[in-house]
């Protein structure tokens, strides 16, 4: 028999497949909190699994995953969350009620569809491409010193710096920006992965950074990045250097986007061994990896494309 993701007819948002003991729902946006995605009055079986991306700082949301897992019916045994650190590690038996055994580093910058992101040839226009949300943890104001720089998304009013891009962009407008710049900025001190991040290096843009907390160091290099302090002077400089490898040559595009195949594969494997699990535990026959391959239509790994295309699995 094969199987279809659809909508469970209980919930708005939240995928499920119905196995011969039970369901396995699949939540991939904790930054908004689970229950505004299901009808009043649902609730779960206690068989049912939940797997759900930990969206910002691994084991740290826990907490509130544990208090809606409970109001909405959940055995926090049947809980999984895929985590974009490993910091349940620093935990001896459980989270919040959560087994400690039932996280997974399965990092959400993992997904990109390397058939949709990936470098190509074409006239270089910026120097320096920062793709970031008018936030204040974005922390542009640390490159203000830096110089020919392209901002996505930017708003001067949050940032104070001019408002370069004010529209909204596609999939396919942002990769071709990207492979328009030399080098991608991300500045931020603490938030999840970053798809930002992993956008560049799948374009095969080197990347200077700030230090961070939330994930998206796992994919950094000494080749493919920089990591410098979090004041304008340690930017610039960070930057200069970076612009200066490319300029000379020293940096290959391509290979920036073939090792960074290699640093996610192994939390792609991870993610199918989540799954082979979460289906035995409720009932569910795969023999051709059908519902394996159909994940990738989960809204998880569509954001900007990320799922367009297809994924080999074991």
């Amino acid at each position: 028999m094969e199987y279809e993701f659809k909508k469970d007819e209980y919930t708005t948002s939240i995928p499920s497949i119905k196995g011969d003991k039970a369901k396995v729902y699949f939540f991939t946006a904790p930054i908004t909190p689970l229950e505004t995605f299901v009808k009043p009055g649902f609730k779960a079986n206690e068989k049912d699994v939940l797997v759900t991306i930990e969206f910002f700082y691994g084991a740290s949301i826990s907490d509130e995953l544990r208090e809606t897992g409970i109001h909405l019916g959940f055995n926090l045994d049947n809980v999984y969350p895929m985590s974009n650190t490993e910091d349940y590690l620093e935990f001896e038996e459980e989270i919040n009620g959560i087994p400690r055994g039932n996280f997974r580093y399965i990092n959400h910058n993992s997904f990109f569809d390397e058939e949709v992101w990936f470098p190509f040839e074409t006239k270089k226009v910026y120097d320096f491409i920062m793709n970031v949300r008018p936030h204040r943890i974005k922390r542009v104001h640390l490159a203000e010193k830096v110089d020919n720089i392209y901002l996505l998304y930017a708003d001067k009013n949050e940032t104070g710096l001019p408002q370069i891009f004010e529209k909204y962009v596609n999939t396919k407008e942002v990769i071709e920006t990207l492979n328009k710049s030399k080098v991608g900025v991300i500045l931020s001190e603490r938030e999840g992965a970053c798809y930002a991040s992993g956008e560049y290096l799948m374009c095969g843009l080197p990347v200077v950074s700030t230090k961070s907390l939330g994930g998206r160091d796992y994919q950094y290099t000494d080749y493919n990045s920089i990591i410098c302090e979090d004041d304008p002077d340690a930017v610039k400089e960070a930057c200069d250097e970076m612009l200066l490898k490319v300029n000379t040559g020293k940096i290959d595009n391509k290979r920036i986007h073939n090792e960074n195949l290699e640093i996610i594969k192994p939390h792609r494997e991870r993610f199918v061994e989540l799954l082979r699990e979460v289906f035995e535990k409720v009932g569910i026959i795969d023999p051709k990896d059908n519902i394996k391959r159909q994940m990738l239509k989960l809204s998880y790994f569509s954001r900007r494309g990320q799922g367009k295309g297809t994924l080999l699995v074991p």
